[in-house]
């Protein structure tokens, strides 16, 4: 099978490499850190969520059995595209996404939260928007066509899957782009920016690095290994390498997936218990706690006391210390309410988008590895989706 993804990546996948790097706009929609994409031929305008935890690329199409809730009721119609073909069983792309066929090559994707997408699998041309309004054109482009959703988010379309796997988004475009993607996640109130190369907010003389190493049980996720959590300079999880680089999960040291899909980041459930612990013991009496739809919500009538909130730092292989600070630890979750955005799972974690924010984050496929450095990611141009306009290039 590894062989046969790399026959198709190699024969399948080839575009006209970029002259520079590609920078996108990204805007926080509800929660969700989305994109400007257009899809076929006339271009149809969607606004996308932006996964580096999954593989494939989806939006809403018509017909449709379930329908997800979306903007101004954008839906694709393969058959108002003349670029729009549907895949074959018989065509070897099609055991990318299924090893079950019959007819015509349907997808299923399934993600952390129970949502779902299943639908037909197929090709079209994407444009992508530059927050230059530069508006390249990639094509065929592999995607899911979705019959029957049912999503998390309301508002946008479908999802852009930036994953590691041959039917990402990403790796489609990696001839044209090269070997890394970066971005910078805003605060919710602005823009941020997805670029194809590396992130000309990067601070070079901060940058830290993780080793992202492929996964046999997790081939599409980049997976980091957490070491270690401090709440301030208090330690509550701490644990030593593992032996000769490889990845594995322990009583003292667990894999997560990061991940630009979700919000929240979610740990096992006894290291959940241990950081629950550790922050009602180190905030103590100074906030009130108030119950809410997250495990742990304190009562803060002024924003500006969120200063007064510790900062927690996860500790990933090679010692690189991810400082999350109190306001995306605890971001605003309803008038004067705060809400730590870590919930507890069983097996796998996730490291989420809001411990991301204002960080430069670029990943290499090439050598394996993570670089961040903390940024300031508020744009001052780019153009959010009120400003694009259908079928114009």
């Amino acid at each position: 099978m590894a062989n046969l993804k790399a026959f198709i990546f190699f024969f399948v996948f080839h575009l006209s490499p970029l002259a520079t790097s590609l920078k996108l706009t990204i805007q926080v929609s509800k929660g969700m850190n989305t994109l400007q994409t257009y899809i076929g031929n006339p271009p149809r305008y969607f606004l996308l969520v932006m996964d580096t935890g999954m593989d494939i690329t989806w939006v809403q199409c018509t017909p449709c059995v379930n329908c997800i809730t979306y903007i101004d009721g954008r839906s694709f119609d393969p058959t108002g595209s003349s670029s729009y073909r549907k895949i074959d069983c018989a065509e070897p792309t099609c055991r990318l996404v299924t090893a079950d066929c019959s007819g015509t090559c349907a997808y299923s994707q399934y993600y952390f939260d129970s949502s779902y997408s299943h639908g037909d699998f197929g090709t079209d041309n994407f444009t992508l928007v530059s927050d230059t309004d530069h508006r390249p054109q990639f094509g065929p482009i592999y995607f899911g066509c979705g019959r029957d959703s049912h999503v998390s988010f309301d508002g946008p379309s479908g999802v852009i899957g930036l994953g590691r796997g041959p039917e990402s988004l990403f790796s489609q475009l990696r001839l044209s782009v090269g070997p890394k993607f970066s971005y910078c996640l805003p605060q919710p109130q602005y823009l941020g920016s997805l670029v194809f190369g590396p992130h000309p907010k990067m601070n070079q003389s901060a940058v830290q690095t993780i080793a992202i190493p492929r996964s046999q049980d997790f081939p599409s996720q980049y997976i980091l290994e957490l070491w270690g959590i401090t709440i301030g300079n208090i330690p509550i999880l701490t644990s030593t390498p593992t032996p000769g680089g490889t990845i594995k999960q322990t009583d003292e040291r667990m894999l997560m997936v990061i991940d630009t899909f979700s919000p929240l980041t979610y740990l096992r459930a006894d290291i959940h218990a241990r950081l629950l612990q550790g922050l009602r013991d180190t905030i103590g009496s100074n906030f009130i706690e108030v119950s809410g739809h997250l495990p742990l919500c304190y009562n803060v009538t002024d924003e500006s006391d969120m200063a007064r909130f510790p900062s927690v730092t996860f500790y990933f292989s090679g010692g690189a210390a991810w400082k999350v600070d109190p306001q995306n630890m605890f971001p605003w979750a309803s008038p004067y309410k705060y809400c730590l955005v870590v919930a507890p799972v069983d097996g796998l974690g996730m490291f989420g988008s809001w411990a991301q924010v204002d960080k430069a984050v670029e990943y290499d496929v090439d050598t394996e590895l993570i670089s961040f450095a903390p940024a300031d990611c508020q744009e001052n141009s780019g153009l959010p989706p009120a400003d694009y306009k259908e079928n114009s290039h």
